[in-house]
């Protein structure tokens, strides 16, 4: 098992394992599985709820994040070693533009390249960045 923390933080819905996690709902400690190139706090740990579930956590259960800079994260499209990370819609990693006028939320560094799907290993290093307009 991974080095986890688990804050005070309720599900507000499902969450799969290794999905980056941000605020959402009106408690001050709910949350979900980030939107697309959304601000997060953190990456769940890939633990299940129980043997039969393939989800870390659903509605009102407590939530488990991940400890210290280097994550697991499941990737939501190909990632490249090196290139900076961002969230897709289900809260996997994908890689942030690098031109245009869109601020990117990054969640952190890619440690290793990756297909949809895998889970890979990233420094952790949320900012906001503003891409290099094109």
């Amino acid at each position: 098992m991974a080095n986890q923390h688990t804050p005070n933080l309720v599900a507000v819905g499902t969450i799969r394992p290794y999905r980056a996690v941000a605020p959402t709902g009106s408690a001050d400690n709910a949350c979900g599985e980030s939107n697309a190139n959304n601000l997060s706090m953190g990456v769940v740990s890939g633990d299940t709820k129980s043997h039969d579930s393939a989800n870390h956590a659903e509605a009102n259960d407590q939530v488990s994040l991940q400890t210290g800079n280097v994550l697991l994260i499941e990737c939501g499209g190909s990632v490249t070693r090196g290139n900076g990370l961002k969230t897709d819609a289900d809260g996997k990693a994908v890689e942030a533009a690098t031109s245009g006028a869109t601020l990117q939320y990054h969640i952190g560094v890619a440690l290793e390249s990756g297909a949809s799907g895998a889970i890979i290993r990233m420094l952790w290093m949320p900012q906001a960045i503003r891409p290099a307009l094109s």
